[in-house]
C-alpha cells in the first residue's frame, strides 16, 4: 500500500556517495567505514565531509518513496537537496513499517540494537530462507588463526610492558588474565591436526581456560 514507509537498509559501501573518502578506502568496507566515521567527525576540516548533517532529509525523501539502493544512492547525489544516504536511511528506519535488511543485520543481536531494530511484536519474513542457517553461524562467529594469536599475545606483552604499572590493580590482573588466555589459545591452534566442532564449553575445557572470567574480560575490553 502506498501508505506505507518501506525502508531498505544497506552498508556504507552501497550508500557512501563521498567520492573523496571512497576513493581512499582501498582495503575494503571496514577501511570505508573508518574514513566515513573520521569525515563526519572533522566536518569541515580538511578530510571532513559534511553530508551527515543533511542526512534528515534523505529520511524524510526515503520515508515518503519507496527507493532501492541505487535510488537511494542517486537521490543523494541530487545537487539540491542532497545528503547521506548510509546516515538517511538510518534515521529514516526509525519511523519505517517495513525494514528490508540483510540477513546479518537481523540475527546479531548487537547489530540490531545498533539500527535499533525491534523484533518484538513485529513481524519477521525471511526470503530465501534456506540460507538462514548459515547466515545465522557466519553473524555470531569469526576467524581467528594461529598468526593472529601469536599477534595478540606480543601485542599484549608490549602494551603490558609500557603501561601495566599505570593501571588499577583491578585492570592489571585482567590484562594478565588476556594476554594468559590468548596464550593459551596460540598454543592450541598450534597444536591442532584436524578441524572439529566443539560447544563453546568443550573448547575452553580442551584450551584450559574454563576457569576463565569471559564477561570480565569482554568488560574490560
Amino acid at each position: 500500500p502506498e501508505q506505507l514507509a518501506v525502508i531498505t537498509l544497506g552498508a556504507r559501501s552501497n550508500l557512501c556517495v563521498n567520492d573523496s573518502v571512497r576513493a581512499r578506502a582501498l582495503s575494503g568496507s571496514l577501511h570505508l567505514n573508518d574514513l566515513c566515521k573520521k569525515a563526519t567527525e572533522r566536518g569541515k576540516e580538511v578530510g571532513g565531509g559534511t553530508l551527515k548533517k543533511s542526512a534528515h532529509i534523505m529520511a524524510d525523501a526515503y520515508l515518503t518513496q519507496m527507493m532501492d539502493l541505487e535510488a537511494m544512492a542517486r537521490r543523494g547525489r541530487a545537487p539540491v537537496d542532497g545528503g547521506c544516504p548510509y546516515y538517511g536511511s538510518r534515521q529514516a528506519a526509525r519511523e519505517a513499517d517495513v525494514l528490508l535488511v540483510p540477513y546479518a543485520s537481523l540475527v546479531n543481536g548487537e547489530t540490531r540494537r545498533k539500527l535499533g531494530i525491534r523484533t518484538e511484536g513485529n513481524i519477521l519474513i525471511f526470503d530465501e530462507a534456506h540460507n538462514l542457517l548459515e547466515a545465522i553461524s557466519d553473524a555470531n562467529s569469526v576467524t581467528f588463526n594461529i598468526l593472529q594469536a601469536a599477534a595478540a599475545v606480543d601485542d599484549l606483552a608490549t602494551y603490558a610492558s609500557r603501561y601495566e604499572t599505570r593501571l588499577s590493580p583491578a585492570n592489571a590482573v585482567r590484562l594478565r588474565q588476556l594476554k594468559q588466555f590468548c596464550v593459551l589459545l596460540h598454543r592450541y591452534i598450534g597444536g591442532l591436526e584436524k578441524s572439529g566442532a566443539q560447544t563453546v564449553g568443550a573448547f575452553l575445557v580442551s584450551i584450559g581456560a574454563d576457569h576463565f572470567d569471559l564477561p570480565g574480560l569482554s568488560s574490560f575490553l
